[in-house]
């Protein structure tokens, strides 16, 4: 029973009970696929159960959702084979360039790269979903709001909906015709918001000096040389265009370079 099961078309026909409205349901299947599927994450990736999950977390299966989504991560290998890394902001395609977890997290295509940084360095899924959920959540290395949420759900259901259509045309007297779910997500979501956050390699400049400038000792080197670059950089770029809003820019990274000379600099 369990080898007919794990046909793609039998598995893909299971999974799209996620896409109903009914918790217990989901939940459900959710338990199916966590107890006997887990081993097959290539599969799972396949029928789209990713995308599902997704979709679930912004519901009243977060929990198991985020945490299935957390299983598979760590059982699946080229997830994100097929994705379009220019298509993510330079400051992002470094860390993803140089950070294997999270150019194999099942997240990148659906979450801004702080929030994927986040996720895959040994969170406990009940803070990682508070994070996802906040109203507002402000920290020196991760920035998320409802606008973001908002941002992720639109394009989950845009797509989701694609499908939804498909499976009216369904003839419930044959099976057959059930339209199975192939058209995986294969697209980066973009958060304008996060991407035009000035910042200083992983760190959040704004947020960082809200927070009195926190820095590992192994940090600091390296966040001081991006601080350099960006604050000549910034210098440059106002003085040729007088720009209110780089003047703006000016202002933030000067008060983040005072504030690191006069906590880190050895005299």
């Amino acid at each position: 029973m369990k080898i007919i099961c794990k046909e793609k078309a039998n598995l893909s026909a299971i999974i799209q009970l996620l896409l109903v409205k009914n918790t217990e349901l989901r939940k459900l299947v959710i338990k199916l696929l966590s107890r006997h599927f887990i081993s097959h994450s290539t599969l799972l990736r396949e029928v789209g159960v990713v995308d599902l999950l997704m979709h679930c977390i912004d519901e009243n299966t977060g929990m198991e959702a985020l945490q299935l989504l957390f299983k598979i991560q760590e059982n699946i290998e080229g997830f994100n084979n097929d994705i379009e890394i220019n298509k993510i902001v330079q400051i992002d395609k470094e860390i993803v360039l140089n950070d294997a977890k999270i150019k194999n997290s099942v997240f990148l295509r659906f979450l801004p790269v702080c929030f994927v940084r986040y996720l895959v360095n040994d969170v406990n899924v009940k803070d990682a979903l508070g994070v996802f959920l906040s109203e507002e959540f402000n920290e020196p290395t991760l920035i998320w709001s409802k606008q973001e949420r908002t941002i992720f759900a639109r394009a989950l259901r845009q797509h989701l909906g694609k499908h939804k259509e498909r499976l009216r045309e369904t003839d419930p007297q044959d099976v057959g015709t059930l339209s199975l779910y192939e058209e995986y997500y294969k697209n980066i979501i973009a958060y304008p918001r996060i991407e035009k956050e000035l910042r200083c390699g992983n760190y959040f400049l704004k947020a960082w000096i809200k927070a009195n400038g926190p820095l590992s000792d192994k940090c600091q080197d390296q966040f001081y040389i991006h601080l350099i670059n960006t604050l000549k950089l910034i210098v440059s770029n106002y003085i040729i265009t007088n720009s209110k809003e780089i003047l703006n820019e000016l202002i933030v990274t000067l008060k983040a370079f005072d504030m690191f000379l006069d906590k880190y600099l050895l005299y």
